[in-house]
């Protein structure tokens, strides 16, 4: 579903409005007859957040969700959890009752809501962009960009941001392309043309990129993307990327590109085939996860050029 800028401006201020952070020692949380309570209130807990909390203390979490009693829960966490440092100051994120992250005092939010001035500047330089993609999701953000009635064929430039709002990673920019018949984005790290990562550190200042220069680079990609449709492979050249994947993903994600490039993509007969099965296939998995293949996936592609 393709959406305005200010549709995506609508969606950004909805989203950070459920949010709200509370500073507070780490005494302020505690878990009793099998929940986490913060301030004396219940709350839930993300995946995330439970294992930001349970780090803290050295507890691994799968020992503590499937192996202790709740009473044996109760009286590890709270000691361990206070006696690593009772009073230490820490930054509580929720999403209205539902505790997503847990960081240092020293943590700089930069949250998905800083993009709207971000959105607004590519307007005032006459950027014309349309929303392709929108998950806003505080473990990882992923919003994809592409210029206005800018195709070449069935494929456009594209910039997209990707962020954590609970330290898992930083606010960072990437150049790409985006394939209108099948959603598929290829993602390129380009921290060599532009400033366009940002750390959630105290000292960082959030600006502006060079939004010409990462479209620049979108577009060269789309040109390599294109020529590889006359790279032919052979099965030792197939057997080697397909290895590649299940090194850096696993057996699942192999099989899913498996899978993929032989009902879509002519069993992976060329380089082009190849990469649009990575791409298509990580569609099956969460965000991060996604931008991690999406990424891969320009690798192969630079493998030939």
């Amino acid at each position: 579903m393709h959406n305005t800028l200010e549709k995506l401006v609508e969606e950004l201020r909805f989203y950070d409005a459920r949010k709200k952070d509370v500073s507070a020692i780490s005494n302020a949380i505690m878990f009793e007859r099998g929940e986490f309570i913060f301030k004396g209130r219940q709350i839930s807990v993300a995946d995330t957040a439970l294992r930001q909390l349970l780090g803290y203390c050295g507890i691994p979490p799968k020992f503590f969700k499937e192996t202790l009693s709740d009473s044996e829960k109760t009286l590890l966490f709270n000691r361990l959890y206070r006696k690593k440092d009772g009073n230490a100051m820490r930054m509580y994120r929720f999403d209205c009752d539902e505790l997503y992250g847990v960081v240092s005092d020293r943590y700089r939010k930069i949250d998905n809501i800083e993009l709207i001035p971000v959105l607004e500047g590519m307007a005032g330089k006459g950027i014309a962009m349309e929303a392709v993609n929108i998950t806003l999701n505080p473990d990882h953000t992923k919003i994809r960009l592409v210029p206005l009635d800018y195709y070449h064929g069935e494929t456009a430039p594209m910039i997209e941001f990707t962020n954590s709002e609970n330290g898992l990673g930083s606010m960072k920019v990437w150049a790409g392309v985006y394939r209108a018949v099948c959603s598929n984005g290829l993602m390129v790290e380009i921290e060599s043309h532009t400033r366009t990562k940002w750390r959630h550190l105290c000292n960082t200042i959030f600006d502006l990129p060079d939004f010409n220069a990462v479209l620049s680079v979108s577009i060269d990609y789309m040109k390599r993307l294109d020529n590889s449709k006359v790279v032919y492979l052979g099965a030792k050249d197939k057997e080697k990327h397909l290895r590649s994947v299940f090194s850096e993903f696993g057996k699942d994600a192999a099989d899913k590109v498996v899978e993929v490039a032989r009902s879509e993509y002519r069993n992976g007969e060329t380089l082009h085939d190849v990469v649009n099965s990575i791409t298509r296939a990580a569609q099956h998995y969460q965000s991060r996860q996604r931008t991690e293949m999406e990424r891969f996936a320009t690798t192969i592609l630079d493998s030939r050029n």
